[in-house]
């Protein structure tokens, strides 16, 4: 029995060291302070980025709440910042880590962090902060910088090349510029440099080749210059690579064969002169391939059937080839200044081999490629393949929905040799989803093929249309007297949606950073516009948006687009400061380059329209808008970008009931005005109408040969 007192003796010892224990952490958390320096320090930061969520004590880092903040709805809304105690015996704390993400803080970027001695992380993305970026960085050991979303300008500072410790530089979507500093060859241990949605110009420096660790670097929207550098190819650890719309030159280097851990490649909107398909044999790791409008004239290498990590690929030239090249035929026959060789070119086939990959999409937009559609493409269930217009006049194979049968096309006048056509049914142009074909026939005389399936959607009846308005992205409703019709069709990574015999859309892409989107935007804020209704909602695409008007009257048509920018906000937030660019082309003329409905508009909210005249010789209007890789991608959320329309307005420059242009109408109307009046004249001269007697019998006979 003696054992009971034994085991309460070893209970209550134990108990007792645990109370100590207790004492003791209490004791030393309490005493875990930051010094007063680095208490003032924060709070200067925090003033200067009217941040109200901290109250900075030297006891912030032990406490409960301390600097940590989460909305508890967003999980992008972060206040985070860590502290290292473990100095003096874990007495003392030094700030390692400050983030401040998506706050929409509204200050001025602090100098203040350089007073900081053990900050290794500074994450301020996705607010509204301006000013530079400081040189006082250099004097802390930063290992992750990132201002992505802001509003910084200037440029980088060369002294950012002096942060030895340096691994990611993130400053993506803000409003920086100038040229890359040499300097920034010096950073050793960079690993991430995200400069894309900026203002940076002129060529990447040829210190560029040092950054030897670099696992992702991206450049997109940028207006540099020169050639894309051959010192790429030291760059053997980079997995991701974005050089969209950056307007630089091609070729893509042979070097690009170097980097054999890519998994994301994005190289779009090249200048300069056609290229061979770059050398990827070695990136068996692909996941993402997009090689857009990079005048690239191959065939696809089979390789790519060993990529059999592939979710991704995008080979397309933006300009359709056949037109294009017309277009360059007459530029050099008459010698026009503008040309515009800038299209894809990919020949041959598409390897059967192809079947075995787990592509979730794939564009082969406006290439020249041949032969016959795989059956394996027609009869997947899983829709992973996506074709987009993949064959104009020149092209030598067109794709079928339907039960198919080859045939020879002999029609074309640039093919060379005959390709094999597949046939589709000619009772339906409604697509299934995710496959898009319009256009995609190059035969003008196959009675047996859908007239939407034909080069120029020659239209099926006799043109009867000569007017068209269209509400894009939203219902019907009355404008200014005229009935717009609805567009609610949600769909459109690769679809080609069919309203009626009057009008439809094509769409293509897959928006960067974001899956499940209804490619309808629908304001966020109050609209600052006289006619609201129009401007509720917009259609928007990531890449590639046609809309067409079908069976239109032959004649000269006024093109009216209504444009508002609803997926941004008007007020002092990270969503206010997108920014999102692209063209505008009808009937394969670009009428709009770089467009920016904000900046046109003066606003967010606001209404626009731009009118222009265009000519339809056949029976169809195309009106195409396109993302060239330029603007913000990341604001207020991965994902939005690209064009974006809320109503198309079309009306006849000429009297559909007398076919008369209103030129002619007018002209007619003038010159009988003038006749009559010149008749009231010679009446009055002669005293018909007052003023001289009246004239003599030899006048008359005179007037009668009038």
């Amino acid at each position: 029995m003696e054992s009971v007192p034994v085991v309460a003796k070893i209970f209550s010892a134990l108990f007792l060291v645990f109370l100590v224990f207790n004492c003791f952490v209490d004791f030393r958390s309490n005493a875990q302070l930051l010094p007063e320096t680095e208490v003032r320090t924060l709070r200067r930061i925090s003033a200067k980025l009217n941040n109200r969520c901290w109250n900075v004590t030297q006891t912030s880092c032990s406490e409960s709440k301390g600097f940590n903040y989460s909305s508890g709805f967003d999980v992008n809304i972060v206040s985070n910042v860590t502290c290292d105690c473990s100095y003096n015996d874990f007495t003392v704390c030094h700030i390692t880590r400050i983030q401040l993400k998506g706050m929409n803080l509204t200050g001025v970027l602090p100098d203040e962090f350089g007073d900081l001695p053990k900050l290794q992380e500074i994450d301020l993305s996705r607010n509204y902060i301006n000013g530079s970026i400081p040189t006082s960085f250099t004097r802390i050991p930063l290992v992750f910088l990132s201002l992505l979303g802001n509003r910084i300008s200037g440029s980088i500072p060369k002294e950012i090349g002096d942060i030895a410790t340096l691994e990611a530089l993130l400053l993506e979507d803000n409003q920086l510029g100038g040229t890359f500093p040499h300097q920034l060859g010096k950073l050793s241990r960079l690993k991430r440099f995200l400069a894309s949605a900026n203002n940076f110009t002129g060529m990447l420096p040829e210190a560029f080749a040092n950054l030897t660790n670099l696992t992702d670097f991206r450049i997109d929207g940028n207006v540099l210059s020169g050639k894309i550098p051959d010192f790429i190819g030291n760059w053997t650890k980079i997995t991701r690579l974005d050089m969209q719309g950056t307007s630089m030159e091609g070729p893509i280097p042979s070097t690009i064969s170097h980097l054999k851990k890519l998994t994301e490649l994005r190289v779009t909107d090249l200048n300069g002169s056609s290229m061979r398909f770059p050398d990827l044999r070695q990136m068996k790791e692909m996941k993402y391939l997009v090689l857009r409008n990079c005048l690239i004239n191959d065939s696809i290498p089979k390789y790519i059937d060993e990529m059999t990590n592939l979710k991704l690929l995008e080979s397309l030239g933006f300009h359709d080839v056949c037109e294009g090249f017309e277009h360059w035929l007459k530029e050099e026959k008459f010698g026009r200044k503008n040309r515009d060789l800038s299209f894809n070119s990919l020949t041959g086939v598409i390897p059967g081999s192809f079947k075995s990959l787990p592509l979730n999409d794939m564009y082969l937009t406006n290439n020249l490629l041949s032969g016959a559609i795989p059956d394996w493409i027609l009869n997947s269930q899983q829709n992973l393949f996506i074709l987009w217009r993949a064959g104009l006049q020149c092209y030598c194979w067109s794709v079928a929905l339907a039960t198919v049968k080859k045939v020879v096309d002999g029609s074309s006048s640039y093919c060379g040799g005959d390709g094999a056509l597949l046939r589709v049914d000619p009772s339906s142009c409604q697509q299934q989803t995710n496959v898009n074909l319009v256009a995609s026939h190059s035969s003008t005389g196959e009675n047996s093929v859908s007239w939407c399936q034909r080069k120029g959607l020659p239209c099926s009846t006799k043109p009867q249309y000569h007017s068209l308005f269209i509400n894009c992205g939203g219902g019907k409703l009355k404008f200014d007297g005229n009935e717009y019709e609805e567009d609610l069709s949600s769909t459109g990574s690769s679809n080609f949606f069919l309203s009626s015999e009057m009008w439809g859309y094509s769409s293509t892409g897959a928006f960067m950073g974001k899956s499940n989107v209804k490619y309808i935007a629908t304001n966020t804020s109050a609209l600052n516009t006289t006619d609201p209704a129009l401007y509720t909602t917009a259609r928007l695409s990531p890449l590639s948006l046609k809309y067409y008007g079908l069976c239109l009257r032959k004649g000269s048509y006024k093109v009216r687009l209504h444009f508002a920018e609803i997926m941004y906000t008007d007020d002092h937030t990270f969503s206010s400061i997108g920014t999102r660019i692209f063209d505008v082309s009808i009937q394969g003329e670009r009428v709009l380059k770089d467009f920016n409905i904000v900046e046109e508009a003066k606003g967010v909210g606001k209404g626009i329209t731009r009118d222009f005249n265009s000519v339809v010789d056949g029976s169809t209007l195309e009106i195409h808008f396109y993302w060239s890789g330029k603007g913000t991608t990341a604001i207020p959320d991965r994902g939005v970008y690209g064009p974006l329309i809320s109503a198309i307005t079309v009306t006849p420059n000429f009297d559909p009931y007398t076919g008369l242009s209103v030129g002619a109408i007018v002209g007619i109307i003038a010159a009988s005005i003038v006749f009559i009046v010149s008749i009231l004249a010679f009446l009055r001269m002669k005293g018909f109408l007052g003023g001289k007697d009246p004239i003599n019998k030899g006048d008359l006979q005179n007037l009668v040969h009038l």
